[in-house]
């Protein structure tokens, strides 16, 4: 399904799914949505967490840049829908698994793609497969003028693949993504002002300055970076061990505001798998570990047509822990049935540093830990029908965005 879209958005690939609903609402503004998992998301993605290559590539603050990937990257997306919390944590819509393009074969390529509203694309990709070592390097850029006036985007991203066998020993994968992301954010229209003309950004009025005026848009440059090891210690036990890091460098200069987040994630997930044939099928126990990290010092000053002011509204340094254990069981019953069950403990906490009060302050709020059970039956009736059902429990504990949103006023009440 993705490729049988245009390579300039995934919108349209991921409303193919069944129960999932995903919106640009500008370009490269995505919103994301499982089985109505909207609620409290005005701006991004929440309550879905995403995986790029098996490593957490939703931030331990709850921030997922999905806008940074570009759909030329992805191979490969599985969504689980309802809260998967048995094996992913916290989220009451689910979790998405991304996988970037495979390796087959020692390549090269060369992409050009034009279009209307400005929109230009080129690229090139090199793979190279060896005895013990596979790697692929690509490079895509993306830019558009854009149907409304302010709402141009640009987008350079890179990404690199690199897989090596050590002798009688692990797989070590490597991956790495970098992306330099700006785009226009054009604001809202009155229904009056949509009729006049609905290619118009949000206009000057007397109640305030316009997004033409006040340069509103985003720019996002991040690194993502990961590196996993899969040992199979015999032939029922194995061990995958992934440590990623990310830092952003994000700044939004919105209408009414400037907001600068320099960002810095670091997280690890561990998880071991037994597998074991049994006379009725197969039995698969999974458990394991992970934990993520967030710092964010967040700056949000008055915006002077595009440049941050010396006015300081609010000034924090934000610091979010996440710890899930986990633990799932599939087994193949017999006459075509399976059954899988599973739980996880989940804990977050927010550290909050108060800057531009005087004196400074220091808020923390932990939540109480919470048990995420899940149980699921299937039936498989013939080579072509299937029937399951699955009865999950979720929870969507508040992201660093929400504690301390772009007006800078803190939230400790948020439950």
């Amino acid at each position: 399904d993705i490729k049988r879209f245009s390579e300039v958005s995934l919108v349209p690939a991921f409303n193919m799914l069944r129960d999932v609903r995903m919106e640009e609402r500008s370009p490269g503004r995505y919103r994301f949505s499982i089985l109505g998992s909207l609620i409290r998301s005005p701006f991004g993605i929440r309550n879905v967490k995403f995986y790029w290559n098996g490593l957490p590539y939703t931030d331990g603050g709850g921030n997922t840049y999905l806008n940074l990937i570009d759909p030329n990257s992805l191979a490969r997306a599985e969504v689980i829908k309802g809260p998967a919390g048995s094996l992913y944590g916290a989220g009451t819509g689910g979790a998405v698994l991304m996988r970037s393009s495979g390796i087959s074969e020692s390549a090269m390529g060369l992409s050009a793609q034009f279009g209307s509203f400005g929109n230009v694309r080129y690229g090139g990709l090199i793979e190279v497969t060896s005895e013990g070592l596979d790697s692929r390097i690509q490079f895509i850029h993306q830019e558009a003028s854009g149907y409304r006036t302010q709402s141009a985007l640009q987008r350079n991203a890179f990404t690199a693949d690199m897989a090596f066998k050590i002798v009688s020993g692990p797989i070590v994968k490597l991956t790495m993504l970098y992306s330099d992301l700006n785009y226009q954010t054009p604001g809202g229209l009155t229904l009056a002002q949509y009729e006049t003309d609905p290619s118009q950004a949000r206009p000057t009025t007397p109640s305030g300055p316009g997004a033409v005026d006040q340069h509103a848009a985003v720019a996002n440059k991040t690194l993502f970076s990961g590196v996993s090891i899969d040992q199979q210690w015999n032939k029922s036990w194995s061990t995958t061990l992934g440590f990623v890091g990310s830092t952003s460098d994000f700044r939004n200069p919105a209408i009414r505001n400037y907001e600068i987040r320099k960002e810095q994630n670091l997280g690890m997930r561990l998880s071991n798998s037994y597998e074991q044939a049994l006379r009725t099928g197969n039995l698969k126990l999974t458990f394991g570990l992970e934990y993520q990290q967030l710092n964010s010092p967040v700056t949000v000053t008055n915006n002077l047509g595009g440049t941050p002011g010396t006015s300081v509204l609010s000034d924090d340094d934000i610091r979010s822990q996440m710890v899930l254990g986990f633990g799932q069981l599939d087994l193949d019953l017999a006459k075509g049935w399976q059954l899988t069950t599973g739980v996880s403990v989940n804990y977050v906490e927010y550290t909050d540093k108060r800057k531009a009060v005087n004196p400074p302050e220091t808020a923390q709020r932990k939540f109480d830990p919470v048990i995420l059970p899940r149980i699921a039956l299937w039936k498989k009736f013939s080579k072509d029908f299937t029937a399951y059902g699955s009865v999950s429990r979720g929870y969507s504990p508040p992201t660093v965005a929400e504690v301390v949103p772009s007006t800078g006023i803190y939230n400790p009440t948020l439950n």
